[in-house]
C-alpha cells in the first residue's frame, strides 16, 4: 500500500493513474492514427491531461455524446469520434455490424486503410456479407471500412467526386 501507479504517455511524462470506481467500466482501444487527446473535463477547450498513443486500452465510465470519461490509464475526457465521424476510440467488445457488397464488381480487401500504400489481401464478391465494428477512416476523401479480413472502400474512388456505393449496412 502507499505505492503510486503512474503511466508513461506519448510525451514521455509520468501521469498518475486513477483506479476505476465500482461504476460500470467499459474497455475502449485508441484507434486514431494520431492517438487520442485527453482533457480535464468534457469541454473540448479544457486543459490538456495527456495524449494517448494508438492501441492504448482505456477504461471508460461514462459517455456523453461523442465524449468519453476515461479513468485509466489517466483521468479525463476524450473523443470517441470526430464531428466528421473519424473513429478515435472504439469499444473492445464492440457491436458487430453487417454490410452487404452491393457493387457488381465486388470489393478489394486491403491490409490497411490507405488504398495506394496497402497490399491487396483478398476480394469480397457481389452479395457477400462482411462484418465490421463500424470503424471508418477517411483516406483521400473516401471512407474506408475496417472488416474482419482487412479494409474496403465504402464507395468507389472517382476524380473530384464520391463514386458508386460498394457496401450498404444490413440489419
Amino acid at each position: 500500500m502507499g505505492d503510486t501507479l503512474s503511466v508513461c504517455v506519448s510525451d514521455g511524462s509520468q501521469v498518475p493513474a486513477s483506479t476505476p470506481t465500482r461504476q460500470s467500466v467499459e474497455k475502449f482501444r485508441v484507434v486514431g492514427q494520431s492517438g487520442a487527446t485527453v482533457r480535464k473535463d468534457v469541454n473540448l477547450d479544457s486543459p490538456l491531461v495527456a495524449n494517448l498513443e494508438k492501441d492504448t486500452i482505456v477504461d471508460v465510465i461514462e459517455v456523453k455524446g461523442r465524449r468519453a470519461h476515461i479513468v485509466s490509464p489517466v483521468d479525463g475526457w476524450g473523443s470517441i469520434k470526430t464531428e466528421t465521424g473519424y473513429v478515435i476510440m472504439k469499444k473492445e467488445d464492440g457491436e458487430i455490424f453487417k454490410y452487404k457488397i452491393v457493387l457488381k464488381e465486388g470489393a478489394v480487401i486491403r491490409n490497411g486503410p490507405d488504398i495506394d500504400t496497402s497490399d491487396v489481401v483478398g476480394r469480397a464478391e457481389f452479395g457477400d456479407i462482411v462484418e465490421s465494428t463500424g470503424e471508418v477512416q477517411e483516406v483521400d476523401s473516401i471512407q474506408r471500412l475496417k472488416i474482419k479480413q482487412g479494409w474496403i472502400s465504402m464507395n468507389l474512388r472517382e476524380k473530384n467526386a464520391i463514386g458508386a456505393p460498394v457496401v450498404e449496412r444490413v440489419d
